[in-house]
């Protein structure tokens, strides 16, 4: 496989990931409520409240593949914007 396939299977395995959250995010919410979650390949690999301590556990797990994994934060109550 050359660098621009192996480039374009990350990005959609990325893309199926973050499709993957949001498909499953009322029951991700039941189980992560207010925490990061790191997704790689459709699971929860690992979560933390705090995004330094889910990177640092990351980076020790996970240090060739890092780059690919999903990161994202479940909020218990919808976030307020202010524009």
């Amino acid at each position: 496989m050359n660098q621009r396939e192996l480039k374009t299977k990350e990005f959609e395995q990325y893309n199926d990931d973050f499709t993957w959250f949001l498909s499953n995010y009322n029951s991700l919410l039941e189980k992560f409520s207010d925490k990061f979650v790191a997704i790689l390949h459709n699971n929860v690999i690992e979560s933390d409240t705090d995004i330094r301590k889910l990177r640092n556990k990351l980076l020790d797990k996970y240090n060739d593949n890092y780059s690919h994994i999903y990161i994202d934060f479940l909020y218990s109550k919808h976030p307020n914007f202010v524009l």
